[in-house]
């Protein structure tokens, strides 16, 4: 295997802008992942619906490959608010494993009782139909450093496989190789040459 002198590990959409990044500025890049394509595709797919103005870069890539959206009305309340409380306090007591590995929906169905649950889907615009697809730990970490009443947040409108189909056809426009059932265990360097194991 030939391996470029740039190497990015996993073909998670933040790999695919570093990569992405580098080949603009003329670097030769290498993706490895130890997923398969299809388990990448899974995978990676099911995050970055919602978003607000802060996320400055992910715009400018929506942008920059044409990817519609549009305002997210967040109907913020104080139920709302303190069941979201309820949420984040209860999910430090599960591994992030598990937080990575279910939607937000399924994790509320788990944590809440079925009133409190009835209060985020009528409080949340398409509750179920949104976080459903996106994992439980994206979407406390939203919670817990984004949401405020004065935030504008967006959704997407097109579905994220667009945006990380395009980036891929760009990257292979740009000789970009992917590497996928490729576990790296160590990267050494020995006399200016890169060594994988």
């Amino acid at each position: 295997m030939t391996i470029n002198n740039i190497i990015i590990v996993g073909c998670n959409i933040i790999g695919l802008y570093s990569a992405l990044r580098c080949a603009d500025n003329g670097y030769k890049v290498s993706i490895i992942d130890k997923l398969s394509k299809e388990k990448v595709n899974k995978n990676y797919r099911n995050n970055y619906r919602i978003f607000n103005k802060s996320h400055s870069i992910y715009i400018q890539l929506l942008n920059r490959f044409a990817i519609k959206y549009e305002q997210y009305i967040l109907k913020y309340n104080e139920k709302t608010a303190n069941i979201l409380s309820i949420i984040i306090n209860k999910s430090k007591l599960i591994p992030k494993k598990s937080l990575n590995t279910q939607s937000f929906v399924k994790f509320c169905r788990f944590v809440l009782s079925i009133n409190e649950y009835n209060i985020l889907k009528n409080n949340l615009d398409s509750f179920e139909y949104i976080y459903s697809n996106i994992s439980a730990m994206d979407t406390l970490i939203m919670l817990s450093c984004d949401i405020n009443e004065t935030l504008k947040y967006y959704i997407l409108i097109d579905d994220i496989t667009i945006l990380i189909d395009k980036i891929t056809q760009y990257l292979h426009s740009k000789n970009v190789e992917f590497y996928f059932n490729t576990e790296i265990k160590d990267i050494y360097n020995c006399n200016n040459k890169i060594f994988l194991s």
